[in-house]
């Protein structure tokens, strides 16, 4: 070992915790960092509101997550980047406000969209696409518990930043409106997605489109309606979400220990 010039080891789970956390939140051309802007309850209501709705209804039922009074994860079962989606949720509904109807748990979300929703649909994630859809009925503007809209079908999507971003249209404001997605705006995200990815953040994007009729899924219960790419196309950005998953306490000390000379 002593002419040892590479030390080739596994990273998720031995290098770092293998647990998932969302560090920074990117909307209305604000970057939110976690431990500066109070665990995003900072993030503007309206953003919350369709953020925390989205991440909660467009994710596994399998996925599960309990934190404590300060935040930390205690449990945590099923996918490692929704756990901690579901924990974004949390914190943002726990801000108050007309959030989610004023659920205070994303349980309380799910509650209003079961797995067995007659009107609920689910377009699964594939690798050629990036990304995962649900579809759900909402009332527009103000949301699913705001009232006195329109009813339409939303589809909720999260996937690769890069991947969302070049299927978006439009960008949300934050007072709930859409404004078309310009060069310039576009070309800002692009940087904006690049420098999630420069601090080693694994960057998602979660963007939402209305349909007046539920749209009907090819290949869907038989269905022979649009196809995934047809479906998952024309969106609105809604934001971007940094993650990363944190280096274990004691490997800083053991690189300098492989890396201290020998004799000393």
């Amino acid at each position: 070992m002593g002419s040892a010039t590479t030390i080739c080891s596994d990273k998720t789970g031995t290098l770092t915790t293998g647990r998932m956390s969302v560090v920074r939140v990117g909307c209305g051309g604000i970057v939110y960092d976690h431990e500066h802007d109070d665990r995003f309850r900072k993030v503007p209501e309206t953003f919350r509101n369709v953020l925390s709705s989205a991440v909660v209804i467009n994710s596994s039922f399998k996925s599960e997550v309990e934190a404590d009074a300060q935040g930390r994860v205690v449990k945590s079962d099923g996918n490692d980047t929704e756990c901690a989606l579901l924990l974004l949720a949390n914190n943002m509904m726990s801000a108050g406000g007309a959030v989610a109807g004023g659920a205070k748990h994303y349980g309380d979300v799910r509650k209003q969209y079961p797995l067995e929703h007659p009107e609920r649909l689910s377009i699964p994630f594939s690798s050629e696409r990036k990304m995962m859809s649900t579809i759900v009925p909402w009332d527009a503007p103000g949301g699913r518990w705001g009232g006195g809209g329109r009813k339409v079908y939303r589809l909720f999507t999260k996937g690769a930043a890069d991947f969302v971003l070049k299927r978006c249209g439009s960008v949300m404001n934050a007072d709930g409106s859409a404004s078309p997605l310009t060069a310039d705006r576009r070309a800002m995200l692009e940087e904006e997605i690049a420098q999630f990815a420069g601090a080693g953040l694994r960057t998602l994007g979660v963007a939402y489109r209305d349909f007046d009729q539920q749209p009907e899924v090819a290949g869907a219960g038989g269905g022979h309606g649009a196809d995934e790419w047809q479906i998952e196309s024309k969106l609105t950005l809604v934001g971007l979400i940094g993650m990363e998953d944190h280096v274990r306490p004691e490997v800083p000390e053991v690189r300098n220990e492989i890396f201290r000379p020998s004799g000393n």
